[in-house]
Parts: C-alpha cells; structure tokens; sequence
C-alpha cells in the first residue's frame, strides 16, 4: 500500500428515472496538496510491478470532452484490424463514413432560444429557505473545445462544445461564487444501426476556480496504432509529452491547455440543479451522489424535459497501491479475466510503447512485472462493489 486518500466508505441510491450519473460536488478526499479535499492528486504509479486502484466516482469525468470519432478496420467487420480512427464534425468527413463502430461524447451547451433542443434550458440554485438564486454570465468553458462538432440530427447526434460557466453571487464557496455545469450525452453506433443508440447521460455541477496555466485538454488519440479492438477509447492530449505540466492538472474539473476548473466544496444547505431539453430518447436509470433529490421528468411526442435538483454531499474515495508482487491470488484471477480500465504504463517507457493497450499476457502475474496499471472504478454495479471490498485490505481498512 503506497497512499490511502479515504478508507471509509458509503453505500449509494439508485433512483429510478433514467440512465444517469448526477453529482453536484467533486468528491471530498481526506488529503490535498493544496489544501483543499477537493483538489486531492491521486498517487502517481511508484514504478514496474505495481497495481493500483482508485475509486473516485469523479474520475473519468474530467476527461469527459466533446468528441465524435468514427473507426475504420482492415477488412470491415468489427474484428478486423483497426486501420483509422476519425474524428467527426458533421459525419461527412473524410473517414467518416459509417462502417463497423462509430461513438460521440457530446458536452451540451445552454439553449439559445426557446425552439433549442438537446441543451441545458435552466441552472438552478435555491437557498435553504427555497428562495431562488440569481444565476448570472453563462459563458463556455474551456473557451476552445478541440474536437466539438457540429452533430447531425438524421443520425442522432447533438452538437457538442464545451462546458457551461456560471456565477452565483449568493454561493459563495472558498474559491469564489462560479460553478461549472456539464451535461454530457454519450452514444455509439454499431454493426446493422442506421443511427446512434439512445445516449447515456452524466450530468455534474462543480464549485470552482477558473485559472491559466499549463495543463491538458483531453482529446481522442486518432493513432490507429495504439488500438487493439475497437471497443477501446484511448484519450490523450495534443501536448508534447516533454512539457511540464501544472501538477493540478490531475484534478481539474474541466481544462483545456491552457484552462482549469479547479474544484471546491460546494456549500451544502445551496440546492443545485438543471433543466435538460432532449429530442433524444432516454431510457434506464438515475443514480448519483446527492441529498435531498428531486426529479422531474416530462415528455412529449417530440421532445423530453428533465430537471434534477439536489443538495451536495461529501464522497470519499480510496486511492492505494500496491506491488503486483503481493496482491491475493483473488485480484490477479479477477483481472486476468477483464477489461482494464484506467491508467497504465509499460516499462522502460519510450515513445513507441506509450498508449499501448495491456496484453493478456501481462495481466499474469508474471507478466504485471514490467507494467504498472491503476484500476479506475467506472460502473456502480454489484460487482464493482465486490471489487471495492476487494480493494478494502489492501488499503487497511
């Protein structure tokens, strides 16, 4: 066990409505750099021979940014070699053209007029009275989005940008009074669909601090290269690799190269909350981190109407590792058997070898001697949870 940001834990909701995760705070970590829980850095890999773990249920939200990508195989079935990865404005793109996998993350933005669909049409804060809150100078952050689109109606797919930058005179937290909201829909398209599936939705609001520095905005990796199947996402930076980076760049909210949110405490007797208008079908479950929750959920014959306010709470998180060396027989037959996801490195490091997917034969003990991989808890499943409680010992708790 190398570092343990929180080792207690707690169990979550799920509420019926749709296929969501809201969250209206960044978790609260038991350790900071800076000082502020919300801006813990999660531990960096001690080197080859270790696996890590990391369950953070804000941790893939960062690097949620616009992008729509379309892939192309060797020999056109989804089997085949992965031979180019394009990204997409409106579809008709050179390498656009729908063959065997195509998927956009789309970061929504406020709607423009009252015929404006697929968009935020309200932020909302109230007080502990119920008193409404003066919202004021939406504008998009980060200013440049590298890969947003355009969308494509036809296909089912919305235009996506960047997030949405709000101040709250009233709502005053330790880094100010402005809040990033970010409404992500996120769909693929598969062999024998003529259009996107019904998208998954993730939905944030985040107290924060817009600062300038040198960070990395996350994008698509269109290296086709670097993939073994196409049903990985692979996301990078248009960064060199030999650029010094601001090291808060592992826990802003949202960033570009040269923008971070960085996170704070929202307070907690402020409820929080949107309003999104859809032509898109929603479909499943809502589950999130919040109290005090209220859904509202209207449809027509042309559009769905959802509105979900909330008061923020604090979440923990484990972050640990360990050497590959000393983990039960229990994890290594576990992972032996998965998809990883998270972050990994091969060593030695070199150019050709960074971004690399995990072989099987590396998920063996054995073979976990020359690589190093933090596992990201991404689902809230029955069996992520085990997973979790696998993790528990490692971390002493």
């Amino acid at each position: 066990m190398i570092g343990v940001a929180r080792v207690s834990y707690r169990r979550f909701k799920k509420l019926l409505v749709m296929l969501a995760a809201f969250s209206i705070a960044m978790p609260t970590l038991a350790h900071a750099v800076t000082g502020v829980d919300e801006q813990w850095i999660p531990t960096f890999s001690p080197g080859a021979g270790y696996q890590g773990y990391l369950a953070n249920e804000s941790a893939f939200s960062a690097s949620e940014a616009s992008t729509w990508f379309n892939m192309t195989t060797s020999d056109g079935t989804p089997q085949g070699k992965v031979t180019q990865v394009a990204i997409c404005n409106t579809g008709s793109e050179a390498g656009c053209n729908f063959s065997v996998k195509s998927m956009y993350r789309a970061v929504l933005p406020m709607c423009a007029n009252e015929a404006d669909t697929n968009c935020i049409s309200a932020v909302i804060a109230r007080d502990k009275d119920g008193k409404d809150l003066e919202i004021s100078n939406s504008t998009l952050f980060p200013a440049v989005s590298p890969q947003a689109f355009s969308g494509n109606s036809a296909l089912g797919v919305p235009h996506g940008g960047s997030g949405v930058l709000v101040t709250i005179p009233d709502a005053a937290h330790d880094g100010g009074n402005q809040y990033l909201v970010k409404v992500v829909f996120t769909a693929s398209r598969n062999v024998g669909q003529s259009k996107f599936d019904s998208p998954n939705l993730s939905a944030s609001i985040t107290a924060v601090n817009p600062v300038s520095g040198t960070f990395a905005g996350p994008v698509t990796i269109t290296e086709a290269s670097k993939y073994d199947s196409i049903n990985r996402i692979l996301v990078g930076s248009t960064r060199a690799e030999n650029v010094q980076l601001d090291p808060r760049f592992k826990v802003c909210a949202m960033q570009s190269n040269t923008e971070c949110a960085l996170p704070y405490a929202a307070p907690k007797d402020i409820t929080f909350g949107f309003t999104l208008r859809t032509e898109l079908p929603l479909k499943g479950w809502l589950h999130g981190r919040m109290k005090n929750a209220l859904i509202d959920l209207k449809r027509s014959e042309t559009e769905t109407v959802l509105t979900v306010s909330a008061n923020p709470i604090s979440v923990p998180t484990i972050d640990v590792w360990s050497q590959s060396s000393e983990l039960s027989d229990a994890h290594v037959d576990y992972y032996a058997k998965k998809a990883w996801y998270g972050e990994g490195r091969h060593f030695p490091v070199s150019e050709t070898n960074t971004g690399l997917p995990i072989l099987d034969a590396e998920k063996t003990r054995d073979g976990m001697k020359n690589i190093s991989f933090q596992h990201i808890n991404t689902s809230f499943s029955a069996e992520s949870m085990s997973n979790f409680l696998r993790w528990l010992p490692v971390a002493k708790d």
